[in-house]
């Protein structure tokens, strides 16, 4: 009997909607998995990241007015004592908002980097086409080289902040292991930690949907096909790209009614490459179809008369090399 060899085939979407940026695959191009098959823009999520960004510089001018009206109280009480426990708590919420803004203000340029990354490529191909001069190559590299480098320094002045708060929050907790924080100032931090305990979840939910935008490949292959290009607005869960597993996985062969009878899931069988360069090796069948299905046109004796037959999935062996869609030949052990 004959079978066909066939390896996994994705057809690749984006879990939201928006404006497709860049489809940097081209069809028939091999493709690393988690290599980036596509990537959307939208700019409401860059306006949200913006406003995230100047929420959390309000908390900052919240948290910072807050504790000078505590000082003032606290000096006009002549309560030294408390000053200190003032610093320790404020300097951690104080922390933990510059980092917040850091990485709002990271994120909003990273999508901005992501735009000017896609006028880089275009310019590029209509300079290779005339239709562009160096110098807007040029101009385009800068701009997209120019906030590559601002983001790598904000990146580092972020890993700085979050030891900051790292370092606060640990002082933190020593102070208020030897003493409780005073009922004044649990009552003016409750409403700050709270904003801020929202904050980080809204951006957490923002993060989210920023790696949405970008579009990966589940697997090692070759783009078998590319349905849609830059440019062109998709809905969610709509297919942009065809992945094609590199090496088949399986082979789906096609017996009679009298061969299905005798096959059993585990059985034992040989695959039989054909050709200039024929090999053998041995299988088994990891599944039977219940029913007869037709046989794809390629099988057929007579390509006028279509044939039908029992499939049986049976495991693909690296050994023999196979090309998905290559017909191998089965025989039963």
């Amino acid at each position: 009997m004959l079978g066909i060899a066939r390896g996994e085939l994705r057809q690749v979407a984006a879990l939201t909607g928006g404006r497709l940026l860049m489809v940097p695959v081209r069809l028939f191009d091999k493709v690393a998995e988690g290599q980036t098959l596509a990537v959307l823009q939208d700019e409401h999520l860059q306006a949200q990241w913006a406003t995230a960004a100047a929420e959390a510089n309000r908390l900052q001018t919240d948290c910072a007015a807050a504790e000078e009206t505590l000082a003032s109280r606290w000096r006009l009480e002549q309560a030294a004592a408390l000053d200190d426990a003032r610093q320790v708590a404020f300097d951690a919420e104080g922390a933990h908002l510059r980092v917040l803004e850091l990485t709002a203000l990271i994120e909003m340029d990273r999508i901005t980097l992501q735009g000017l990354r896609y006028k880089l490529d275009v310019t590029r191909l209509l300079y290779e086409k005339n239709a562009a001069t160096l110098f807007e190559v040029q101009w385009a590299q800068t701009e997209h080289d120019a906030l590559g480098s601002k983001i790598v320094e904000n990146e580092k002045v972020l890993e700085e902040a979050q030891g900051h708060l790292a370092a606060a929050e640990q002082r933190l907790k020593d102070y208020t292991a030897a003493r409780p924080l005073p009922p004044a100032m649990d009552k003016v931090l409750a409403p700050l930690r709270q904003a801020v305990v929202v904050q980080q979840r809204r951006m957490d939910e923002l993060a989210l949907e920023r790696a949405m935008l970008v579009v990966r490949s589940p697997l090692e292959g070759y783009v078998s096909g590319v349905l849609r290009g830059a440019g062109e607005t998709v809905a969610a869960r709509e297919p942009i790209v065809t992945i094609a597993a590199a090496e088949p996985s399986e082979v789906v062969a096609y017996a009679t009614a009298d061969q299905a009878r005798q096959m059993r899931a585990g059985a034992r069988v040989q695959l039989v490459r054909r050709g200039l360069r024929p090999a053998v090796t041995e299988s088994e069948i990891a599944g039977l179809g219940p029913d007869a299905v037709q046989l794809p046109p390629q099988m057929w004796r007579n390509p006028a008369l279509p044939e039908w037959g029992w499939p049986m999935r049976i495991v693909a062996r690296p050994e023999l090399q196979l090309k998905p869609g290559e017909v191998v030949g089965v025989r039963r052990l």
